[in-house]
């Protein structure tokens, strides 16, 4: 493997599935938070834990390989929240990554166009 590819995927790709995992696995945390169930732990990525860290009572565990992740609560969490709040738990994770998305794209078109308003303005 040549060294452009190593470094393009150590720091390109490496930090996009850590990014993307994490917004994904927030939105089931602030679920389970709106309902008053706090998560034991968050686990980002598999393998050897690079860092952790406490959070609101919460344990945030960084691993090696950015390759899932899963929100871990009490035994019974979904008997404490009924069907339509583990609906919510579940649906929350693909839809904070949607919004993330919808965030980025609509930020990269407003910077598209004020470079382009500048260039047709002569700024």
């Amino acid at each position: 493997m040549d060294i452009v590819a190593l470094l393009l995927f150590a720091f390109l790709v490496l930090p996009t599935l850590y990014v993307t995992i994490l917004v994904h696995e927030i939105g089931h945390y602030t679920a389970f938070r709106v309902q008053n169930i706090a998560p034991q732990w968050v686990d980002i990525g598999i393998g050897k834990m690079l860092f952790k860290f406490r959070f609101k009572g919460t344990w945030f565990h960084f691993k090696l390989i950015p390759s899932a992740g899963e929100v871990v609560a009490s035994p019974g969490h979904f008997k404490k929240v009924g069907l339509w709040g583990a609906i919510f738990v579940l649906l929350a994770g693909p839809l904070f990554q949607l919004v993330f998305a919808a965030g980025i794209g609509f930020c990269a078109s407003m910077l598209s166009h004020f470079q382009s308003c500048k260039t047709w303005c002569g700024h």
